[in-house]
């Protein structure tokens, strides 16, 4: 099976505030080829920057994700190219990458929260590309027996062994579901 690890940055938690994502990363599992580091997966990973250049969102959300503000504005190192989210490049872009690693057709999505956070963040025409049902590791380990809520993608790595932090760079934290699921079918 093949599907891809979804994780975004936002300048809040509300999907409806326009152009508020800063970072999208999609890393590409394929569970029949797991001896494959996940470092070395396929992956499309970017920052975007908005027209006006003017952000939107909460104080608790940008100061996040200020290194990425750092990134945009030109201050910091870019580690992967820069689109704006409307940009027919982007879609190009994109398109091409999940034609080339998964082919035609819709994809399964992989994510922390990914359900009702991430993917609400996406445009329509890229929500489309992707199945409604989606993976996310904090029910696939969570315990019936025990009256708890699900796991944080911390409280996952630390249970699961996996050494550490939550970075909030989409890349890294998309690689940590991965490897969170992992564990589950290796």
């Amino acid at each position: 099976m093949k599907y891809i690890s979804l994780d975004i940055e936002t300048t809040c938690i509300d999907p409806k505030i326009p152009k508020n994502i800063l970072m999208l990363s999609m890393v590409v599992e394929d569970t029949e080829h797991i001896e494959i580091p996940v470092e070395q997966l396929p992956h499309f990973t970017c920052y975007f920057v908005n027209h006006d250049d003017i952000y939107t969102g909460n104080a608790y959300a940008i100061s996040m994700n200020g290194w990425i503000f750092d990134i945009i504005s030109g201050r910091g190192v870019a580690n992967y190219k820069m689109y704006y989210i409307d940009g027919e490049d982007f879609k190009k872009d994109i398109k091409e990458f999940l034609f080339s690693n998964l082919g035609m057709g819709s994809h399964t999505l992989a994510g922390k929260n990914i359900a009702i956070f991430d993917y609400q963040f996406l445009p329509d025409w890229l929500q489309r590309c992707f199945k409604k049902r989606m993976i996310d590791p904090g029910s696939v380990f969570l315990d019936f027996k025990k009256d708890e809520c699900i796991k944080t993608l911390d409280d996952l790595k630390v249970e699961l062994g996996i050494s550490g932090d939550i970075t909030h760079d989409a890349h890294k934290d998309a690689m940590d579901v991965i490897r969170i699921l992992r564990k589950r079918y290796e």
